[in-house]
């Protein structure tokens, strides 16, 4: 039986990038920096992958690296961890002594919610430069006359993106 450390959780954040878990799972190579969302029938790349986070623009799916493997494998947090370690070489230390129950549970608790404490974090950081971005489109191609319904789009993806920010 092997232990899941906050710093197994670390090693595995800190040295696989979500990009390298999304291609081993789901065969895929980018195209133009995204892939084919697994989670809804996908017909254009809409899931993108920045360092340890990832996000389908299409149907809202979104995480880390382990997030990923929950979602796409439909398994526990702990699992997930496990699966990634052991297809990617991240070592998980050995059980240090017999635990009650009790402590296991806590100690996933406190991993788990740490876990999601940061990946938000990363996730607002992420959601707010798209924002940034996206307003720079907004402003470039009024100022070059696009047509309304185009400043439309990009007004109501702009809306969107801010209503997902508010909600994080």
């Amino acid at each position: 039986m092997n232990e899941i450390t906050q710093e197994t959780v670390e090693a595995i954040n800190s040295s696989i990038q979500a990009g390298e878990v999304i291609e081993r799972y789901t065969g895929q190579r980018p195209i133009n920096n995204a892939y084919l969302c697994p989670f809804h029938k996908d017909k254009r790349p809409s899931l993108t992958a920045k360092g340890k986070m990832w996000q389908c623009w299409a149907c809202g799916a979104k995480g880390d690296t382990i997030g990923f493997a929950m979602q796409f494998f439909s398994i526990r947090f702990q699992d997930a961890v496990i699966r990634i370690s052991s297809d990617f070489g991240v070592s998980i230390p050995s059980l240090r002594g017999k635990q009650e129950p009790e402590d296991e549970e806590a100690l996933w608790n406190r991993i788990e919610r740490e876990c999601k404490r940061k990946n938000r974090e990363q996730l607002r950081e992420a959601l707010d430069q798209k924002i940034k971005d996206l307003n720079e489109v907004h402003r470039t191609r009024m100022r070059s006359g696009a047509p309304d319904e185009e400043l439309a789009e990009i007004a109501e993806e702009l809306d969107w993106l801010i209503a997902e920010l508010d909600s994080i």
